[in-house]
């Protein structure tokens, strides 16, 4: 399976071309963070693309290389990340990306709730009338009042408002996940494994939906490879577990026999950079989050992870 990679600075892409010759064709454009991110990805669509009898031809945009911008000046457009390749108007650039979706079947964006980004990218979709538009997003309520902080710039954001404002036309599945599994081991969820220490925001019962990765990556493939299977029509499936600080704790203790030193916090302690970190963990749930019922229903057969397996998949390293 040939693999190319090419950089159009015209364009302000990066982008990685992977051809599975097969039967028949379609062409997916994969948006994600960074190279690291995309790599891993095609990983997983490898392992899944190989069972299929679909042609693919996979174009990956790196967000932080080329095309997107690290900060917005409002008086003069947009300034591009690592260069500074001149002021573009937000029309320029949509424009710009519109043309370049022309031949493209479906978008793939992994950037997660980075709304601001997020909505250019499905104005775009639009616009160049993509057959198929996927996406996921942190599937909680990040206008619950829970802190002491201005909500007032998260408001109107979220991806699933977004969508729910495109045309009737615009087909688009959304999968609407909880805090990410990756985030166990950072501090930003308060679990120090080489320290033997852990912190809990609050009494740490306060409900969050934990999604693992895995479950995500795989869904993602899921619904790459087996386009054509699912019939539904401007679609969101809450996928991850309802479970607590405390309960995840208890789980990592069982599994690694490692006794953690407790450090409890308030709420209104919450260094103002982890703010929407925290809110994503202990914001007040979506119907159906923590449950699977939605995967279930829509990818029979599809097991979801659970921590203790999750658990055994790291490296003794990271434990």
């Amino acid at each position: 399976m040939p693999s190319e990679i090419w950089t159009d600075h015209d364009t302000f892409t990066t982008t990685t071309t992977t051809t599975y010759r097969k039967l028949s064709q379609k062409t997916v454009l994969i948006i994600a963070y960074n190279e690291q991110e995309l790599i891993e990805f095609q990983a997983y669509l490898n392992d899944n693309v190989k069972y299929q009898s679909k042609d693919f031809i996979i174009k990956g945009f790196i967000k932080d290389k080329y095309l997107w911008p690290r900060t917005i000046n409002h008086n003069y457009g947009y300034r591009y990340g690592h260069r500074n390749e001149g002021r573009h108007s937000r029309f320029q650039f949509v424009s710009h990306l519109t043309s370049f979706l022309q031949d493209i079947d479906i978008v793939v964006s992994m950037i997660g709730s980075n709304y601001e980004h997020q909505k250019i990218i499905i104005q775009c979709c639009v616009e160049a009338q993509i057959r198929r538009f996927i996406a996921w997003e942190f599937g909680v309520d990040l206008q619950s009042p829970i802190l002491n902080y201005d909500m007032s710039v998260l408001e109107g954001h979220e991806l699933d408002e977004e969508l729910d404002n495109t045309p009737k036309k615009f087909n688009y599945t959304l999968l609407q996940t909880g805090y990410l599994s990756n985030e166990i081991l950072s501090s930003r969820m308060g679990f120090h494994l080489q320290e033997k220490m852990m912190t809990f925001y609050g009494k740490g019962i306060e409900p969050l939906n934990l999604t693992f990765n895995q479950d995500l990556m795989r869904l993602l493939c899921n619904l790459i490879c087996n386009d054509g299977r699912y019939e539904w029509f401007r679609k969101k499936i809450v996928i991850g577990k309802r479970t607590s600080q405390l309960q995840i704790y208890e789980e990592i203790k069982n599994v690694t026999k490692v006794e953690f030193k407790i450090v409890r916090y308030g709420l209104q302690d919450i260094p103002y950079d982890q703010q929407f970190q925290r809110l994503l963990a202990v914001g007040r749930l979506k119907a159906f989050v923590g449950r699977n019922t939605e995967v279930r229903r829509y990818f029979p057969g599809f097991e979801p992870m659970d921590i203790s397996k999750w658990i055994e998949t790291q490296s003794n390293s990271a434990m």
